[in-house]
């Protein structure tokens, strides 16, 4: 695996989650960000270890925006 191809795979990871196409729903955008990081490690960029991090952070960023959209009963 190459460091330069990870840091440009992490680096266009992390402007998906900073910079979401203006039609992308929060959803939307959670679900790209997991094929992102499923075809990064299917593709050997990233290792498991990178793969589970970037799920944790999709993860939170889904549940913080939920979180704000959905009432609360």
């Amino acid at each position: 695996m190459s460091e330069d191809l990870r840091r440009q795979a992490l680096a266009a990871w992390h402007k998906a989650l900073k910079e979401p196409d203006i039609r992308m729903d929060a959803e939307e955008q959670y679900e790209k960000l997991i094929a992102m990081a499923d075809d990064f490690k299917q593709q050997g960029i990233i290792g498991k270890d990178d793969w589970r991090w970037l799920m944790g952070e999709a993860v939170g960023y889904y549940a913080h925006a939920i979180e704000k959209i959905e009432p609360r009963s």
